[in-house]
């Protein structure tokens, strides 16, 4: 019996015209170096929607989101307390704020905006997912993609809003004491 012989991906027609596609594609952006930038009032703009998006909100309080049970599920992230821990006894460093600077505040708080921003990206395709299951009557798996968005997506959104909350927090009292002195 002859034994199957295997292509390399790379060697398929498909994947070759992909890959040939895709280079051509990069190679063109490289070369395109004078890409004109957005009107200042645009930026300003785009920065003001993201601002009023990501400030806390009136009803957003640190109270809040721990009755919500932030804080276990932070502590089991493999980013959450129970890592940080490990990180500061073996470096004495917390992991993700530096030096504890101003600047390293601000630096983190751009960061929280960012992994919201991927989380609420795949809220809506994992609902989605869940209509169409419950349109095909598969209510068992409705109820486990939901689970999973919950777990993967809206509490990770809401630990970034947390974090963010007592981020500022500390960074309005490092910039008035810096106005202070």
């Amino acid at each position: 019996m002859e034994k199957p012989t295997f292509e390399h991906p790379q060697e398929q027609p498909i994947v070759k015209q992909i890959v040939e596609e895709t280079e051509a594609a990069i190679n063109n952006i490289e070369q395109q170096e004078n890409l004109e930038t957005p009107p200042s009032w645009f930026s300003d703009t785009v920065s003001k929607l993201a601002d009023m998006w990501f400030d806390p909100k009136s009803f957003e309080s640190k109270e809040l989101y721990e009755n919500l049970g932030i804080r276990k599920f932070k502590k089991y992230l493999p980013t959450g307390e129970l890592t940080s821990k490990l990180v500061w006894k073996l470096t004495k460093k917390n992991a993700f704020i530096k030096d504890g600077s101003l600047e390293s505040l601000k630096s983190y708080e751009k960061y929280t905006r960012i992994y919201e921003t991927i989380h609420l990206t795949f809220i809506p395709l994992m609902t989605a997912s869940m209509v169409m299951s419950l349109k095909a009557g598969n209510i068992a798996d409705a109820a486990i993609v939901a689970g999973i968005n919950t777990i993967v997506n809206v509490y990770p959104v809401l630990l970034q809003r947390y974090n963010r909350g007592r981020l500022y927090e500390v960074i309005k009292k490092k910039e008035a004491k810096k106005e202070e002195k």
